[in-house]
């Protein structure tokens, strides 16, 4: 749903919104999950910390497209409206 923007904005602002929620959720279990930080070395551990990090950049991306899609949204209804 997020591709669909140059079709449809409403579609890829539901399917955006959709995608971010789906990220948080997932980078809530680093607060819920056992052994995610080592107490030793101030890092992510490698098993389950390292492998929900790359859920920040996910995050990130589904947070532009969110953007961008709210932009083209409000963009054709300006267009509508000064037609």
């Amino acid at each position: 749903m997020i591709a669909t923007r140059p079709w449809s904005a409403l579609g890829s602002v539901i399917g955006s919104a959709m995608a971010a929620i789906t990220f948080l959720i997932t980078l809530s279990f680093m607060l819920t999950t056992p052994k995610v930080f080592d107490p030793a070395f101030p890092l992510l551990s490698a098993i389950p910390g390292q492998f929900l990090i790359k859920d920040i950049l996910l995050l990130g991306g589904a947070l532009w497209s969110l953007g961008e899609s709210l932009r083209a949204l409000n963009g054709a209804r300006t267009a509508i409206l000064l037609v």
